[in-house]
């Protein structure tokens, strides 16, 4: 049976597509697609530049976690700048979001409960931050 387009539901789908050509829309504005290339990539470029300025990055860590960029520093110097669970230092960490530590919380609450790696932060997501399930895998790899 061939696959269709689930938002349009006519137009056959490609194994390696989620919806047609048709239905997918271009990323960006009327306004944005309409620019030459290069003067796209120099308003994508700004938009980079503000969105990680130290306001942008206190907001969203505001808006995000209810915590300033003062508390997320004061937690770097707590941790030694170091992660939580492997105890790698920032500098050794993949770049996430906030730099080479990301806010680890609870989805729950949204209480935050410190700064990880990403590899870190996502076993503790892929365990769904279940404690019997992080102490059964301990089991597991000790056996």
């Amino acid at each position: 049976m061939t696959r269709v387009c689930p938002k349009c539901r006519t137009a056959p789908l490609e194994p390696e597509r989620r919806i047609c050509d048709t239905c997918r829309r271009p990323r960006g504005s009327a306004y944005e697609l309409a620019l030459p290339p290069e003067r796209l990539a120099a308003l994508r470029a700004s938009q980079r530049a503000r969105s990680q300025s130290p306001a942008a990055r206190e907001k969203r860590l505001v808006k995000q976690f209810g915590i300033t960029l003062a508390d997320f520093d004061r937690m770097l110097e707590e941790q030694e700048h170091r992660c939580a669970i492997c105890r790698r230092h920032e500098d050794e960490c993949t770049a996430g979001r906030w730099g080479g530590l990301e806010i680890d919380h609870d989805h729950l609450t949204n209480r935050v409960r410190g700064l990880l790696c990403r590899r870190c932060n996502h076993a503790l997501g892929l365990l769904d931050d279940d404690a019997a399930r992080c102490l059964a895998a301990v089991i597991y790899l000790r056996l």
